[in-house]
């Protein structure tokens, strides 16, 4: 025992120092760095939101001018020069209310048509932008085509200043140019103060020619070759980046992002606390260190040998050690379990194959079920498609352009136009489609509820399918013959006809799912049946009567290929069909037989042979009564009791 307790006490001392170890190399290499080049990343981060802050206010300013320029009544204004335009509609106030501070329109010349600036409602006047005739090769004049769009930013003797420029044409933007016009926006304190507000940033701003220290100047031309800088200071850190003015260098604009430097901060005093909660769980590892010698060794040799003694007293063959060592008492403890466990493996195979047996037949049969409910669904889905793509929808559509040419004249069109008289009558009749379309897709989509409701009751059955019985439910043999029917039906024109005749009124209390994958299964089944006979057969018919005794006979007989004899007593069997190779798997009756035993009834099959048809029957209690018996094939005659 003492040797054993050396070696545990010399292990957890290693693995100790090694943890410790191993973490303020982790911290001093690695982690500290990662967060510094998190802190970098951050820094980056935040001055790319700041610079697409200042793309966002130049995008405004272009989307201003886009509005602007594709108004007819500035059109005829470059052309004429109505000072009427100019009184009506660039007034006192207009800078203030439209949100700008300078508009300039110029002609296809060069030669100024009209041009103002304010600053806080004072007229001010730019000396650094062309004043009565622009040059032609001036960078604002750039766009030629009808949707281009110049945007930037200009220093001015006013401060930095978002402008835009575009081309001069009618609302249709389809007129010849006639000019440009340019609109800019002065980057105020307070319009740099909101931007801080929405950003959340220290974000500051210069115009890169009136930096006079020449080391800064220096470190901007520097960020005209790299695509930023990011500065790491004691207690904070500094992105900078340099944005290309519109006319070249003498707009150039230095921005600046400072940031807190939190993220180390948080990052150390995280590493400190795990670093000081190592050592404390090392010192209660070291205290705990007798308690768990007397739990990892005496312990163990102890319920070994009571467990042992246990065995040999009850032969109980699943009871275990429980010790999973590699030690010498953990071998004994292994070889002693592994005795007794191959004994007990045997027993609990033969179990597991059982279970396993019955839950595969169990899947199969509800797969069967789940697999002809399908179908139906798919039908109502094919219907629902082809109500999506009505012609009504386009006839709405065609209605509501001719309403939209007519918007401004719409009482006159109708009363005189031919057209006009005649759209009220057609709008009604397109409600009246509409209405019956609408009336015809519920009914589908009424069906597809019933369909996924029956699917999942099927689905249910997996889980809980253990020989209690199911949910039961009062229904009409009326109503549940129609569903199976609808259910069961094929999408396509097969020409085949179903004939209900259905003699019981009453309602039934029933497991209704159930009973309603059994009737589908009969229908399908006769339904392929009937596919190989002429068209003057192609008829199934539906029974329901009352036969006496609280018992109702469910009847299903076509006209189809028929049941030999020979496959009578087996039509039940589970994996025997008569479809033909992959054509059928042999569950769909054998499932249907079970069902019905499990609600207390019987189900049987007669035929005359090959070619002649066959008449499926089920009888069941009109109420189901407590469990039913186990179903049992009748050699020769193919019934189920």
């Amino acid at each position: 025992m003492t040797h054993l307790r050396r070696r545990i006490l010399l292990l957890l001392s290693g693995v100790a120092a090694a943890l410790l170890v191993t973490a303020w190399w982790i911290q001093d290499r690695e982690l500290l760095a990662s967060l510094l080049e998190l802190e970098r990343n951050q820094a980056n981060a935040d001055l790319q939101r700041g610079i697409e802050a200042l793309r966002n206010e130049v995008q405004f300013v272009g989307d201003l001018v886009s509005d602007w320029s594709g108004w007819d009544d500035i059109y005829r204004f470059v052309e004429d020069g109505n000072e009427e335009f100019v009184r009506s509609n660039l007034k006192e106030g207009v800078f203030r209310d439209t949100s700008f501070d300078f508009m300039s329109m110029v002609c296809l010349d060069g030669v100024e048509a009209w041009r103002g600036c304010e600053i806080d409602g004072e007229a001010v006047e730019l000396s650094c932008l062309p004043v009565g005739t622009w040059p032609l090769a001036h960078p604002l004049l750039a766009p030629n085509e009808l949707d281009d769009i110049t945007a930037g930013i200009i220093i001015t003797d006013q401060g930095p200043m978002m402008v835009a420029s575009r081309p001069i044409t009618n609302s249709a933007r389809t007129a010849p140019q006639r000019g440009w016009i340019m609109m800019g926006r002065f980057l105020s304190r307070a319009r740099l103060e909101k931007l801080l507000r929405q950003t959340r940033l220290d974000l500051s701003v210069f115009p890169v020619a009136t930096i006079a220290d020449a080391d800064a100047r220096a470190a901007c031309e520097r960020l005209l070759h790299v695509a930023d800088e990011i500065a790491v200071t004691e207690d904070r850190t500094i992105a900078r980046q340099v944005c290309r003015g519109l006319r070249g260098a003498q707009d150039d604009l230095l921005i600046e992002v400072r940031g807190s430097r939190s993220i180390l901060a948080e990052g150390k005093r995280a590493l400190e606390f795990a670093q000081w909660a190592a050592v404390v769980a090392v010192i209660l590892l070291f205290a705990v260190l007798a308690g768990i010698l007397q739990r990892v060794v005496i312990g163990p040799l102890q319920r070994l040998t009571q467990h042992a003694l246990a065995i040999r007293a009850s032969g109980d063959l699943t009871r275990r050690s429980g010790i999973a060592r590699g030690d010498e008492v953990g071998l004994l403890a292994r070889e002693f379990d592994g005795m007794v466990e191959r004994l007990a493996e045997l027993q609990s195979n033969h179990v597991q194959q059982a279970r396993a047996g019955g839950m595969a037949e169990v899947a199969r049969s509800v797969l069967h079920d789940v697999g002809n409910a399908l179908q139906p669904v798919q039908g109502s889905l094919g219907l629902l498609r082809r109500h999506a793509g009505s012609q009504c929808v386009a006839d709405l559509d065609r209605a509501c352009s001719l309403l939209d040419a007519h918007e401004h004249d719409l009482a006159e069109w109708i009363s005189t136009d031919k057209k006009g008289r005649q759209l009220p009558v057609f709008l009604r009749a397109l409600a009246r489609s509409l209405r019956a379309e609408s009336e015809a897709a519920q009914q589908e989509i009424d069906n597809l509820a019933k369909g996924i409701d029956h699917i999942q009751h099927l689905a249910n059955r997996q889980h809980v399918h253990d020989a209690t019985r199911g949910a039961i439910e009062t229904v009409r043999a009326e109503a549940l013959v129609a569903q199976a029917m609808r259910m069961s039906a094929s999408e396509a024109d097969d020409g085949i006809t179903f004939l209900p005749a259905i003699e019981v009124d009453a309602p039934l209390a029933v497991e209704k799912h159930k009973l309603l994958a059994v009737l589908i299964n009969m229908l399908r089944n006769a339904h392929h049946a009937s596919f190989e006979v002429p068209a003057d057969r192609r008829t199934i018919r539906i029974d329901v009567r009352e036969t006496g005794k609280g018992m109702v006979r469910f009847s299903v007989i076509d006209q189809g290929v028929g049941i030999a004899a020979e496959n009578l007593a087996r039509i039940f069997r589970g994996g025997f069909t008569t479809k033909g190779e992959g054509k059928g798997q042999g569950l769909g009756l054998h499932g249907c037989a079970n069902s019905v035993a499990e609600m207390g009834g019987r189900m049987w099959v007669e035929s005359d042979g090959e070619g002649r048809g066959a008449r499926f029957h089920v009888e069941l209690p009109a109420v189901v009564p407590g469990h039913a018996p186990n179903a049992q094939v009748l050699a020769g005659t193919g019934a189920v009791q």
